[in-house]
C-alpha cells in the first residue's frame, strides 16, 4: 500500500559538502546542483538526495500523467524499477539509468 506524504518540500541546492545520488548512486559533487526533496512519510521524515540527471529522468518518465495519486509516481530510491517496468517511451530512460548505474559500479571497483 502507497502512503503520501504528509508534508512535502522539493528545493534544487547546490552542494556545500558531497552527497550520493538516492536514484543511480553518483557521487553529488561539492559545488554540482542537485534536488532536495524533504517530507515526512509513514509518521516520519525522510530527505532524499538527486542528481539533476535523475530528476530529468524522473520528470520524463512522469511526463503526462494525468493522476493527482502519489501513489501512481516513482517512489524515490526506485525510479529505475519504475521506468523499467514496461511503461511506454522509456526505453531511453532505461538505457540512460544503465549508464549511469553502470558507471558508478565502475567508480566503486577502483
Amino acid at each position: 500500500m502507497c502512503e503520501c506524504p504528509l508534508m512535502y518540500s522539493e528545493v534544487i541546492r547546490r552542494a556545500r559538502k558531497p552527497h550520493k545520488c538516492c536514484e543511480c548512486g553518483t557521487a553529488i559533487a561539492e559545488g554540482e546542483q542537485y534536488q532536495v526533496a524533504s517530507g515526512k512519510w509513514d509518521g516520519r521524515f525522510d530527505t532524499f538526495c538527486t542528481c539533476l540527471a535523475c530528476v530529468a529522468i524522473r520528470s520524463k518518465a512522469i511526463e503526462g500523467l494525468d493522476s493527482h495519486d502519489c501513489c501512481d509516481l516513482p517512489c524515490f530510491t526506485q525510479l529505475f524499477d519504475y521506468i523499467s517496468c514496461g511503461l511506454p517511451d522509456t526505453a531511453a530512460l532505461v538505457a540512460d539509468m544503465k549508464s549511469r548505474f553502470t558507471s558508478t559500479v565502475e567508480a566503486d571497483r577502483d
